[in-house]
């Protein structure tokens, strides 16, 4: 039944709404496909209830904004995206794109997408190949191919790829470009060697994202931990990886962030945060006093002393760090 209801026979303005409309059935989106004005077409290509046999037919539109429309569609079926590829001859970024990023579109056209030129350039779209690459239904031997490919965007997009092989991750562990590199340093699967390699990286920002990576050990923690680099320390202590060890190697940082981070920390032994609440610093106080590390003592004398710079307590705390430090060190032993 092609005209339901007489729905071809409507109003222009009755038919923009009906193709607009998520309530509008199924079989009137069909007939509306084919009518003659472009812009009904559009929205019913645009429409979430429109038939997949419409959008079928819908891909062999002359509008090039009807075409952009059902490659938008997230309900358009792999066929109508195969012919789209195929017909759209010309170079079309819109199109393309939509195209590449579509959770349907089957392997081979998303290789295809990979080769397309502009006629008369004769260039390829890094942001169509950035696409491929971010797709999960890309095979993994075409993302093998494009980690070669010249635009850094494009090897990103390979790197968080679930379907990209370790062994091509591997090969981009030395890339130029510092945000691919970055990219596997904050990857969950990235295999020990992998993050060793990482950690003596020359860049700063790849090592940070290295000491955020929650499976970093605390091996390559300890290492980067002797670097003098606040924000990098402050990843370091925020890492649950992080061993007791290295947070008394750094409790003695100048860094407000770095000290405000061992207060907060719950691997901050208990003599350190007594030596930290000698500071006249009511946001680092307030921490220590969070921390379920915390001895009742030392939050009493802060409690006590809530705005004040500490004297005869800081002699207190003193003592009482020594003495939580005898017992830190044999529960640390034991």
């Amino acid at each position: 039944m092609r005209n339901p209801k007489g729905a071809s026979e409507r109003s222009l303005e009755e038919k923009r709404s009906l193709g607009a409309s998520l309530n509008t059935p199924a079989e009137i989106l069909r007939c509306l496909s084919g009518d003659k004005n472009s812009d009904v077409r559009e929205l019913v290509a645009s429409n979430l209830n429109t038939p997949s046999d419409a959008l079928l037919e819908l891909a062999e539109d002359s509008y090039p904004y009807v075409l952009y429309k059902v490659a938008r569609n997230p309900n358009t079926p792999s066929s109508a995206l195969a012919l789209l590829a195929g017909s759209v001859d010309w170079f079309n970024t819109g199109i393309h794109q939509a195209i590449a990023a579509h959770p349907n579109t089957s392997q081979d056209v998303l290789d295809r997408l990979t080769r397309i030129r502009d006629l008369d350039e004769g260039i390829l779209d890094f942001e169509v190949r950035a696409l491929v690459a971010e797709n999960t239904n890309t095979h993994p031997s075409v993302l093998d191919r494009l980690a070669n490919d010249e635009a850094s965007i494009v090897r990103e997009a390979i790197v968080n790829n679930p379907n990209t092989n370790l062994e091509t991750i591997k090969r981009l562990i030395n890339d130029k470009d510092r945000d691919v590199r970055a990219c596997i340093a904050k990857l969950p699967s990235s295999s020990l060697e992998m993050l060793s390699c990482l950690t003596k990286d020359e860049d700063s920002h790849v090592r940070f994202v290295v000491a955020l990576n929650p499976n970093t050990p605390s091996t390559l923690l300890a290492i980067l931990a002797e670097e003098d680099d606040c924000e990098l320390r402050v990843a370091i202590i925020e890492n649950p990886n992080v061993s007791t060890d290295i947070i008394m190697r750094i409790s003695d940082d100048k860094s407000k962030l770095v000290r405000i981070s061992l207060a907060e920390s719950t691997k901050t032994p208990s003599h350190v945060l007594a030596l930290l609440a000698k500071e006249d610093d009511c946001e680092l106080r307030k921490a220590i006093i969070k921390n379920p590390n915390t001895p009742p003592q030392v939050k009493d004398i802060i409690e006590d002393n809530p705005d004040k710079i500490l004297v005869r307590p800081a002699i207190d705390l003193d003592l009482l760090a020594s003495q939580l430090l005898e017992r830190d060190l044999s529960g640390i032993s034991d």
